[in-house]
């Protein structure tokens, strides 16, 4: 592995002299943020620098100090554009610490400048592509508003763009923000209502959606010959076992883009499902939201279903308060007698 070279470095991004004392603090403070990912503490203190052209080699560490550079205001949009850029480049695929921490936020900050070509969108997105918690290193706010950016970029065509979101809400493993991402999907007016009906449909029954994605063709740049040879797996093996936010919302959003709320919570209710609890709770959802279009022995019918198990305690509780709400405390009474001891300390407070 090649040492980091300080000096190239800041001839790289064209840092004047107040710039590079900047990026040289920046670097050292990065490192520190490492050893306090890694270890829970700043484990070399004052010494940390001297191990600057060692660790720093490593994408995945260069990374960090990417994510204070980005965020420096003592340095020009250039220089912070250019440190992207550099992360880019020294990205290496496929290898332990090949990819650099946070760098979809990095990526971000292109985008913000007006930066961000096409190319090095895809480029980006296929490197992260095969990562677990590809939005690692983003507050709740940036890969919010990263996925945003992807659904409305018109440069790609809208199914490769519904490709790509699908994958990231997919990895991003029910972290913070799963349900806030899921939405901000499902409810992108940036994607035809079929397509998002096609997404939603996949996530509620455990399927890779069906999307046909069209590879582009390489035109000789190294990352446009990267997408080219890498890009068609991941297009091929997008993720078919959703998060739990996935398959709940999956359900209550295939109803608002225009699914028939009875046909669907029959036809989910009649098979065997992993994420169970997660149906039960989308059923209630849909219930709640829809049940003013629906007939009323169908209403009665689900809410019969799911106040009993295998409904989880939780849905059960949801069912419980929808049924006081349109038929009245018979359903409270019920609820006191319900099998759940959780469930009747409930039932007993409201």
């Amino acid at each position: 592995m090649v040492a980091f070279d300080l000096a190239s470095y800041f001839r790289r991004l064209g840092a004047t002299p107040n710039g590079a004392r900047a990026l040289r603090q920046d670097l050292v403070r990065g490192l520190k943020d490492y050893y306090i990912y890694l270890y829970g503490y700043d484990r070399y203190g004052a010494e940390t620098i001297v191990f600057l052209s060692d660790r720093m080699a490593r994408p995945f560490v260069y990374g960090f100090a990417l994510q204070r550079i980005v965020h420096d205001r003592r340095l020009s949009d250039e220089t912070k554009v250019n440190a992207v850029q550099y992360a880019l480049d020294v990205a290496d695929y496929g290898q332990d610490l090949g990819l650099p921490y946070g760098l979809l936020g990095g990526v971000l900050v292109l985008a913000r400048f007006g930066c961000l070509d096409e190319a090095d969108l895809r480029y980006a997105l296929t490197l992260i592509a095969g990562a677990t918690e590809p939005f690692r290193g983003l507050s709740r706010e940036e890969f919010l508003e990263f996925t945003e950016r992807l659904l409305a970029d018109e440069r790609l065509p809208q199914v490769e763009r519904a490709a790509w979101a699908h994958t990231l809400v997919a990895r991003h493993l029910g972290q913070s923000g799963a349900a806030a991402l899921v939405d901000t999907v499902a409810g992108s007016d940036n994607l035809a209502v079929d397509i998002r009906r096609e997404l939603c449909r996949a996530w509620a029954y455990l399927r890779q959606p069906r999307l046909d994605v069209e590879i582009p063709q390489a035109t000789g740049t190294p990352r446009e010959c990267f997408v080219a040879e890498h890009m068609p797996f991941w297009m091929a093996h997008l993720p078919s076992f959703p998060q739990s936010a996935m398959v709940r919302l999956g359900l209550v959003w295939s109803v608002r883009l225009g699914a028939d709320p009875a046909e669907l919570i029959f036809d989910v209710l009649t098979n065997d499902h992993v994420f169970a609890d997660q149906v039960w709770s989308g059923v209630a959802d849909i219930l709640a939201e829809n049940h003013d279009r629906m007939r009323g022995e169908d209403v009665r019918a689900i809410i019969a279903a799911g106040i009993r198990p295998p409904a989880p305690t939780g849905a059960r509780r949801k069912f419980y308060r929808l049924g006081m709400e349109l038929f009245g405390d018979e359903y409270r009474e019920l609820a006191g007698r319900d099998s759940a001891g959780s469930v009747r300390r409930w039932a007993a407070k409201i």
